[in-house]
């Protein structure tokens, strides 16, 4: 149950306004006045997948005076507004402070006119299935024990150092999100980078150690694998003497050192785990154990391409994300879908889950043919792309054909196409690379509007 906080502010100026209670929050856009302080506020919340907007005060601005906000994190935004050393002596000001202790931010209410005069705040429960899970070591016991923590984005870069028996050093750059920082080309601005940040362990070799780099930006590391052995000097003393990391791209790291002793695996509980820190044991030139902190790793969304003719009527739907899709139907008559329907197939049950959006027209209404196209797939195969054709229809774009890709390398048209010679207006396809499709989401009136996709890394074990 969420938490009601009080606002903060003069509580009789402007109109009373709530925003209500939403998942989360991915962006928050203020406009600030060099004598009124915060003038204007749009907040964009996330509920259900979907992008939220809600906007206060009406002078959008080049009596709340400042305003901050502070992450799980510990990361914190700029002070917009008018700093303390800014405001006049004669001006009454007083500090306020909006939390909860254990809850993250999922709202405001408040009072606004031309300018925000009061602010208060709905906090929910954080999941637990996002909060990092660390995993038990994996080797000996002897030394020394480090613990990075956990990162926003994770690792980007590793290196490791080998030695003739075992692994004597490793080191990690971690992302920790963004920061401000003094731009170097305009007076009084910022730019935005990334907040890097780098742990080592054990001894660097002389030699330069291996690295291994996260190519995209949304790439992580999904698991680790390496070998350990006793050493003859203390029965109980293990060390590393290999290791490989797998990512969401479906990539693999170079083997580090040599595979000798006993397999280990690290990885997190569940499908789709992403490691965002690293611990361990170390011991002078040598490491000994290994182990990492797992969150759920969000899924993979492509934009929603937008084919609505009459601006954004019809009704959402988000599938949401399955195992794999076992068959796709459209009804089309050009150059529209009219509806489509999805089966999911999840887990080893195969319990069938079937979206069905839009409605099937009355095919004695339409002076063209209605026609059904299908695509039903086997129990190993999945969808790797998806290509959308979008035709002109009365000076708007509306979507006319969904081409289906699967990981047996066949293709097949959903939509008037036959012989593939359609001269589109616009084509635009959705495919990541190691990633297969395993949900739909969209709008739908008496026509396919809008379609996208959610993506899951492969994983043929």
């Amino acid at each position: 149950m969420s938490m009601f906080v009080d606002i903060c502010g003069d509580p009789h100026k402007g109109e009373t306004f709530d925003d209500g209670v939403y998942d989360g929050i991915s962006k928050v856009t203020i406009g600030d006045h060099e004598t009124y302080g915060v003038v204007y506020m749009k907040i964009e919340y996330i509920k259900d997948g979907d992008v939220v907007e809600k906007q206060h005060g009406n002078m959008r601005g080049e009596e709340i005076t400042e305003l901050g906000f502070e992450t799980s994190r510990g990361r914190a935004s700029q002070i917009f507004g008018m700093h303390p050393t800014k405001i006049s002596t004669s001006t009454h000001s007083v500090a306020f402070h909006l939390g909860a202790d254990g809850k993250k931010f999922a709202g405001l209410h408040g009072r606004a006119g031309d300018v925000i005069h009061a602010l208060g705040g709905h906090f929910d429960m954080v999941s637990s299935a996002h909060t990092p899970m660390p995993s038990v070591p994996k080797g000996g016991n002897y030394g020394t024990t480090w613990d990075d923590g956990a990162y926003d984005e994770g690792v980007k870069k590793l290196w490791v150092g080998e030695s003739d028996r075992h692994l004597s050093y490793i080191k990690f750059q971690y992302c920790n999100g963004d920061i401000l920082v003094p731009s170097a080309s305009q007076v009084g601005g910022f730019d935005c980078i990334k907040n890097l940040i780098f742990h080592s362990h054990g001894k660097e070799p002389p030699e330069a150690p291996k690295e291994f780099a996260l190519l995209q930006d949304d790439e992580y590391i999904t698991s680790v694998e390496g070998t350990y052995h006793d050493y003859d000097i203390l029965p109980n003393v293990r060390g590393l003497t290999s290791l490989k990391f797998k990512t969401s791209y479906n990539r693999e790291s170079p083997l580090f050192g040599k595979i000798e002793g006993i397999k280990f695996n690290i990885q997190g509980e569940g499908s789709r785990t992403k490691l965002v820190g690293l611990r361990g044991i170390s011991d002078l030139d040598r490491l000994t154990a290994l182990g990492g902190y797992f969150t759920v790793a969000p899924p993979w969304t492509c934009s929603v391409v937008k084919g609505g003719l009459y601006n954004e009527i019809g009704t959402r739907w988000d599938d949401g994300i399955h195992a794999t899709v076992r068959k796709i139907t459209v009804t089309s008559e050009w150059p529209k879908i009219y509806s489509i329907d999805l089966q999911y197939i999840d887990g080893d049950e195969h319990i069938i889950h079937h979206g069905g959006h839009g409605e099937v027209p009355d095919t004695q209404a339409h002076s063209r043919a209605v026609l059904t196209y299908t695509i039903e797939l086997d129990d190993d195969d999945y969808v790797t792309s998806m290509e959308v054709g979008m035709s002109n229809y009365y000076g708007f774009l509306s979507i006319a054909m969904l081409k289906i890709k699967t990981n047996r390398g066949g293709a097949q048209v959903l939509g008037y196409d036959p012989t593939g010679s359609v001269k589109y207006a616009k084509r635009l396809l959705f495919k990541k690379r190691g990633h297969k499709i395993v949900g739909f989401f969209g709008r739908t009136s008496d026509f396919l509007e809008d379609i996208g996709v959610y993506f899951e890394p492969i994983n043929d074990e």
